[in-house]
Parts: structure tokens; C-alpha cells; sequence
């Protein structure tokens, strides 16, 4: 037991310098399900697409001969998708992973707004919250991850015209280095299980 409270320490310290990214990322998704929710009709364009795609997936996997099988095949696959897109493209200053959260989280309170008549918020949330609590968690900490790699990115700019700034980009990139990998497992493990819990108890919760 104690050895396993002495490994949770460890990885809760990987998350350490990732605190400020974190509380970042959880602030944009959390701020845009409001305004998608509260302002729907002012989104519908952007939310289009999304919702076209997001049909035509239900589509395929209603044609399937074993559906349950489809429902978590592609969610796993497109949630490990989207979190190693929001870790690598963090490149690119951190700008795709914020991206990513505002265009989920204006999805997220898009379709809350506009559920029909006929779905009720406890119907919604129990197509939410079951896998939600962890899926989404892990997808802010992705973002986090990457908006942390694109401000490293940022920084080593600075390190081109200092050679003390450059020395200090350094060392946070070797440790952002050594910490991608518990962090890769962590988020992977996380979507892994919230896909289960999607493909079974919410599966059968919206039945």
C-alpha cells in the first residue's frame, strides 16, 4: 500500500509544473460550454460541421453488425487522436491545443442548448457524466500538455539572443522531456477507461 501511495505522489509532482496550464485549460473549455450554451445560435456556423461529422459517425456505427464494438473503437481512437494532436501540434506556440478547447467546449454547450424538446437535462447528463468525469479531465490535460510545449517553444526563441535564457530553456525542456512519457500514460490510460465506461454503462444508460 505504501508503495503504491509512494508512486501516486510521484506522478501527482509530474503534474507540478503543469498547475498553471492546467487551471489555464480548464478555464477556456469551461468558459466556452458557457457562451455555447447561453449563445448557441451565435456558434451554429462554426458548430456545423461538427455536427454533420458527428452524424455521419453515428450513421456508420448504427449500420455495423456489432455496434457496441464500433461505439468503442471509435471513441478510443478518436479521443487518443485528439489528445496526440493536442500534444504534438502544441508546437506551434500552444495555439492548436486552445483550439481544440474552444472548439469542444462551444460544442459541448451547443448541443446542451440544443437537445430538442424531447431530451431532458437528466437524460443529457447521463449521456455525459458517466464517462465525462474522466474523459474530460484528460483532455484538458492533454491541452495542458501541449500549451506547455508551445510556451517551451516560445521560450527558446528567447534563448537565441541569451545565452542564461537559452541554459534555462534547457533544463525546463529536459524536464518537460522526462515527463511526456507518465504523462502519455496517465491521459492514454484515462481515455481508455472513460471509452469503456462510454461503450458500457453509458451505452446502456441511454438504450
Amino acid at each position: 500500500m505504501e508503495e503504491w501511495l509512494m508512486k501516486l505522489r510521484g506522478w501527482l509532482q509530474q503534474l507540478q509544473p503543469l498547475k498553471h496550464y492546467v487551471i489555464a485549460a480548464a478555464f477556456v473549455f469551461i468558459l466556452c460550454v458557457i457562451l455555447g450554451y447561453v449563445d448557441s445560435s451565435s456558434y451554429e456556423i462554426l458548430i456545423k460541421a461538427q455536427m454533420e461529422q458527428m452524424q455521419g459517425i453515428a450513421d456508420g456505427i448504427k449500420q455495423s453488425d456489432h455496434q457496441q464494438w464500433s461505439f468503442f473503437s471509435h471513441i478510443i481512437l478518436n479521443n487518443l487522436l485528439a489528445c496526440a494532436m493536442a500534444i504534438l501540434f502544441g508546437f506551434f506556440f500552444g495555439l492548436f491545443p486552445i483550439y481544440l478547447l474552444v472548439s469542444n467546449g462551444l460544442f459541448l454547450g451547443y448541443v446542451a442548448a440544443n437537445r430538442g424538446d424531447e431530451v431532458t437535462m437528466l437524460y443529457f447528463l447521463k449521456g455525459i457524466l458517466p464517462h465525462g468525469i474522466i474523459e474530460i479531465p484528460a483532455f484538458i490535460l492533454a491541452c495542458a500538455v501541449g500549451m506547455r510545449f508551445g510556451s517551451l517553444v516560445l521560450q527558446s526563441i528567447g534563448g537565441v539572443f541569451s545565452l542564461e535564457r537559452k541554459a534555462k530553456f534547457q533544463m525546463k525542456f529536459r524536464v518537460f522531456i522526462r515527463q511526456l512519457l507518465p504523462m502519455v500514460i496517465l491521459i492514454g490510460g484515462l481515455m481508455l477507461l472513460a471509452a469503456i465506461i462510454e461503450s458500457t454503462i453509458t451505452y446502456t444508460l441511454l438504450k
